[in-house]
């Protein structure tokens, strides 16, 4: 993008901020400030960089960049944790199986089909 659309670019955005109110930026103007930080990482620029140049706040470029439905899937998919599952030989009293959870869960006395049942109806 030439150094003149940047300028008409950021003066564009700057009239949107310059309002009073929340600020809403029209479709071209996102579609161009998308189209200059595509360009601008083509040539290794980061989009804190980018957004500094036009006027716009970094996280607000790449929430632009990314679509509804991929941010939805990444905010179903931050909502899951990490579990690690092992088998040990030691079992709780009378063989029964014990689980450990996050921040100090623990639930003893578990037979194998309760802990499938536990686990099934968690997922």
């Amino acid at each position: 993008m030439a150094e003149a659309e940047t300028a008409e670019l950021r003066a564009a955005i700057e009239e949107v901020q310059g309002g009073v109110g929340r600020r809403r930026y029209g479709a071209e103007v996102k579609a161009r400030a998308l189209a200059y930080l595509q360009e601008r990482a083509a040539v290794g620029v980061t989009a804190w960089t980018a957004g500094q140049e036009i006027g716009l706040p970094r996280q607000t470029l790449l929430r632009w960049s990314t679509s509804h439905e991929e941010r939805a899937v990444a905010k179903r998919a931050a909502a899951f944790r990490k579990v690690a599952v092992s088998v040990e030989r030691q079992r709780g009293p009378g063989g029964r199986i014990v689980v450990h959870g996050p921040r100090g869960l623990r639930i003893e006395g578990l037979t194998q089909p309760e802990l499938v049942a536990i686990l099934r109806a968690l997922g």
